[in-house]
């Protein structure tokens, strides 16, 4: 979980945890060319005023609810 800093994430496994990857309380998570797999609850989770970016280019699946909350999709470089 992201809480008011920055979290990148580039080819990374977040597997069989309750939540996958979450940004709240003003953070900021972006996710590219990831794994989230088998995770209780959900595999992207954004909360209160977190940001979360996605390259969409992840494999989010399995997951108890696979993406909630606003996942921005953004172009990389």
């Amino acid at each position: 979980m992201v809480i008011s800093g920055v979290l990148s994430l580039d080819n990374c496994e977040s597997s069989n945890n309750d939540v996958g990857v979450e940004s709240g309380n003003s953070g900021t998570a972006t996710v590219s060319n990831s794994l989230v797999t088998n995770n209780v609850s959900y595999g992207f989770r954004q909360t209160l005023n977190g940001v979360f970016n996605s390259l969409g280019n992840n494999t989010v699946r399995h997951n108890g609810i696979n993406t909630i909350g606003t996942i921005n999709i953004v172009s990389g470089t």
